[in-house]
């Protein structure tokens, strides 16, 4: 999670013992996060902060791009990138605390307002708690009968959702787009559906919502697919014999939702769908083990190909579109 350079933050290291990292991670995988510093500030928002006395402008947002403001480093040209081949996976212990303070007065106030902080926590407590559950979430929600909903079509609807996305970005989501899309129905789907009063965001809970409206519903994975059909569902469970029709216009919000937020360009938008193999291969350079890559020969490579890919010179838009993808994600790594 990137913070602004003028926020203060500090970081912390964390010892837990073993059954509490296994239980952190679960949470991590029910807000949809990929490390677990923003959990430890997810829980620390939802226990201690209430959304109705902190003004929207103070509420963070995660962004999913690297820092605007770094755009005008320095690039070492003859750093090389090398690429090594491994089977290990590391996994990191340490776990980051993000602190954000946009407005010291504000916060104070807060502090001094007139909450019982006890059972004000236990109650945020009680809530995560009914969230993560598998208990019933609404008792009225059964009454409303929805027949509406056929497996088959929410099947082809996710068949399709994949190959919509495939079709705008010619790659499978990878996951910071995932990541991105818990986010995004977190944020501003979640609040707004119905029986979800009071109760946090998980994707056990909306798994639940689901198998409540859908009997035959089985919780699955995160992946862009699935998060994006249960919002079409949710949303409007009493039209979903459309909702296939509606699918274009669905990975529009979610992907216009992140332009707007992040002020991304086309190709940095969701923090690029591209793998650096990829961004290699785009731009004819080895991706052998051992390949070394300066910043100055990925430069000349891109002058090469885009001179022939460009439209002017009668080549695709969409192949210099992803070309320019290509070299602003390898761009980016050689920023100091």
């Amino acid at each position: 999670m990137n913070i602004p350079e003028n926020s203060k933050t500090k970081r912390i290291s964390i010892d837990l013992p073993e059954e509490l990292i296994s239980r952190f991670d679960q949470l991590r995988k029910e807000w949809g996060f990929r490390a677990r510093g923003p959990v430890i500030e997810k829980i620390l928002k939802e226990l201690l902060k209430d959304d109705d006395l902190l003004p929207k402008n103070q509420q963070q947002e995660i962004d999913f791009n690297e820092n605007k403001n770094n755009d005008n480093l320095n690039m070492d040209e003859d750093t090389a990138l090398v690429l090594i081949k491994s089977d290990l996976k590391k996994e990191i212990n340490e776990i980051s605390l993000n602190k954000k303070f946009t407005n010291n007065n504000q916060y104070n106030e807060k502090a001094n307002s007139n909450i019982s902080l006890p059972n004000f926590v236990e109650k945020k407590v009680k809530n995560l708690r009914r969230s993560i559950n598998s208990e019933k979430l609404k008792g009225n929600i059964n009454d409303i009968q929805i027949n509406t909903i056929k497996e088959t079509e929410l099947i082809k609807c996710r068949i399709g959702l994949i190959s919509h996305w495939k079709t705008l970005y010619g790659s499978v989501p990878n996951d910071h787009v995932v990541e991105a899309s818990m986010d995004w129905f977190e944020r501003d789907i979640w609040p707004n559906l119905d029986g979800t009063e009071n109760l946090p965001f998980t994707w056990s809970a909306a798994n639940k919502l689901m198998s409540e409206l859908c009997p035959f519903w089985i919780k699955k994975n995160p992946s862009l697919e699935i998060v994006l059909l249960m919002i079409g569902v949710l949303e409007d469970p009493f039209a979903t014999s459309d909702l296939i029709n509606r699918i274009p216009t669905l990975m529009r919000r979610f992907v216009s939702r992140f332009k707007r937020n992040n002020r991304s360009n086309s190709f940095e938008t969701l923090d690029s769908t591209m793998t650096v193999h990829g961004a290699l291969k785009l731009l004819n350079l080895s991706t052998s083990a051992g390949s070394a890559h300066s910043f100055r020969k990925i430069r000349e490579a891109y002058k090469s190909i885009a001179l022939e890919t460009h439209p002017d010179a009668g080549g695709s838009t969409d192949q210099m579109r992803k070309l320019n993808e290509a070299y602003q994600l390898l761009k980016n790594l050689y920023r100091n």
